[in-house]
């Protein structure tokens, strides 16, 4: 009986250890290589990407206002009118 006992937690062992090894894998990158991968693309943001930003804060910015002017002034003062604002 103990013999039995001592195979089966050798092999629940064996099989910890096996499913551990499997779960870091080296075909992942390694955290190095994103870190690395990330601040050279981050250093040198193209000049499309900076126009799309540009883009984005300009049409971000110019929604804001017409909302906070559609909620300073509203046309009617239900909330349906305000969520009629909004999805326009």
């Amino acid at each position: 009986m103990r013999n039995k006992r001592k195979f089966l937690m050798g092999m629940i062992a064996l099989s910890m250890l096996i499913l551990a090894a499997w779960g870091s894998s080296a075909d992942e990158p390694s955290a190095t290589e994103d870190n690395q991968n990330e601040t050279t693309n981050s250093t040198q943001p193209t000049t499309e990407t900076a126009s799309l930003k540009g883009d984005y804060l300009k049409k971000l910015n110019e929604t804001k206002e017409e909302m906070d002017e559609l909620r300073a002034n509203p046309t009617d003062s239900s909330t349906y009118a305000m969520k009629n604002a909004e999805v326009d």
